[in-house]
């Protein structure tokens, strides 16, 4: 599922645009150097695809994305019901972690509640605003980094030497892999997809 959704993620912004694709180092620096040459040779080639395709915003390459796949249909309704879709097109540069559906369905059954509808707006906006942090944030600076000050005001922690963040109640959301960690860059920022919903 996750070399799926990550190939549609590349099919997307070949289709509506995107600035680029890169994959950034790993803590390990055999892993740096090959996954740095990979993604360079992807970036290049993608470039070249995407020649005369206009960039794409966070938004618009989650819709396309889950248009084909469906991955991102709760989280695109989550962000819409409290108001926030707006904020996510704006011309300011963030960074999305964003959690796929089964994220969710697994935090539905942490916190015992049946569907999204039983969160109420506040805390449903305060959690998704804790998936996002100011500027455009690649995953080699989200890894170099120990905490993030993400727009909830709350930090989320860096796991050292692992692609994953630890939440405010010490839970784990691991960054999506496939060769090396994969940025997907938007002409407003950058998302990377979690496999669990964080929590502030």
């Amino acid at each position: 599922m996750k070399t799926g959704l990550l190939t549609l993620l590349v099919a997307a912004c070949l289709t509506i645009g995107c600035s680029d694709i890169a994959g950034p180092d790993t803590l390990e620096t055999s892993t740096v150097a090959a996954a740095s040459a990979a993604s360079r040779g992807q970036a290049a080639q993608t470039k070249s695809w995407a020649a005369g395709q206009q960039d794409s915003d966070i938004v618009d390459i989650a819709a396309a994305v889950n248009e084909a796949t469906g991955e991102f249909s709760v989280l695109i309704a989550a962000a819409s019901r409290v108001g926030l879709i707006d904020a996510l097109k704006a011309d300011r540069q963030m960074t999305v972690f964003a959690p796929t559906d089964a994220a969710f369905i697994d935090l539905l059954g942490f916190l015992g509640a049946s569907s999204l509808d039983d969160i109420d707006d506040e805390t449903l906006t305060a959690v998704l605003l804790y998936h996002v942090v100011p500027g455009r944030r690649f995953s080699n600076s989200v890894l170099r980094a120990r905490q993030l000050t993400t727009l909830n005001g709350a930090k989320i922690r860096v796991k050292r030497g692992a692609p994953t963040l630890i939440d405010g109640l010490g839970r784990e959301a691991n960054i999506v892999v496939q060769d090396g960690f994969f940025d997907i860059p938007a002409s407003n920022g950058v998302i990377h997809v979690l496999d669990a919903v964080v929590l502030p």
